[in-house]
């Protein structure tokens, strides 16, 4: 299960709901500052997001992964999680997954 939505409470705030096989599981905040998920499309290629369990504002210093999410086409999403510092990441390892829409 992948989700990218707003904060059931504060709906200002984009929130990513990971289950399953990425390397992090559970809900968690994304820098405010980063590509809006109504934005991302096949054309924007590989887009990264800093992850946090705090709120959006607060994930500078919190930072606890970054996931590198690509639509590869209108049904397909290709993402992965490295946990750690939120270092920005060039590309997918052979750890990334494919989900369908």
């Amino acid at each position: 299960m992948l989700a990218f939505v707003a904060d059931n409470v504060r709906p200002s705030e984009p929130r990513i709901s990971v289950g399953g096989t990425l390397a992090l599981t559970g809900t968690f905040a994304v820098e405010a500052a980063t590509a809006s998920f109504a934005d991302v499309t096949p054309a924007s290629g590989l887009v990264s997001y800093r992850l946090s369990f705090g709120s959006s504002e607060n994930v500078q210093g919190t930072v606890i992964g970054t996931m590198l999410v690509q639509m590869t086409d209108g049904a397909h999403i290709r993402a992965e999680i490295v946990p750690g510092s939120g270092e920005m990441l060039p590309q997918f390892s052979p750890a990334a997954q494919t989900y369908t829409r």
